[in-house]
């Protein structure tokens, strides 16, 4: 079994989504001029579009194992605990969207779920006959909600800015050709 761990941290999700958008125009520039518009859009949109994170609540399998385990508490503050086998109950949340979404920050200070990615499911991992791992799972539950929420939230407006950027650079690639030709050079 892969360890939990503290998920949505890493690069901000801002500055990945800027370096996406630079990317893109700088492409529509260049395809624009050798391509038709709707072309240029179709593939460079395809290219680049994010698909937002949405979990499936109303899918969440529960599952009993045996392995390790250290307490959330532990894993936030970074304190070594003694691990000792013991039975596990996992809560597989199913979801969709971009999986590379669940690596980068989202706030500067956000309190991130534990859990991990695997085959299209976020999964929290809670100690069993512990009294608090129902509070575990239902914090880890709370985060996941609210980091996944303001991912969405930034990419949707990446994809609008995304078209818009493409609609507006392929225009002036295809407006340039034109201008060279016009001129002869």
């Amino acid at each position: 079994m892969t360890e939990d761990r503290l998920q949505f941290k890493g690069e901000y999700l801002v500055r990945f989504l800027v370096k996406e958008l630079r990317r893109a125009r700088e492409e529509a520039l260049r395809s624009a001029m050798h391509g038709d518009g709707n072309d240029v859009f179709d593939g460079i949109y395809s290219k680049y579009e994010i698909i937002p994170l949405t979990i499936r609540e109303d899918a969440i399998r529960r599952s009993e194992t045996t392995g390790y385990f250290t307490d959330i508490f532990s894993r936030y503050a970074g304190v070594s605990s003694e691990r000792t086998a013991c039975g596990i109950t996992e809560f597989r949340i199913p979801f969709e969207g971009d999986e590379r979404l669940f690596g980068y920050t989202t706030h500067p200070l956000p309190f991130n779920p534990y859990g991990r990615v695997e085959d299209g499911s976020f999964i929290i991992s809670v100690k069993e006959g512990d009294q608090s791992h129902l509070s575990d799972y239902d914090y880890n539950l709370s985060r996941l909600r609210e980091c996944v929420g303001r991912v969405r939230d930034s990419v949707t407006v990446y994809n609008a800015d995304l078209r818009d950027i493409i609609t507006t650079f392929a225009g002036k690639g295809h407006a340039s050709v034109r201008r060279k030709v016009r001129i002869g050079h």
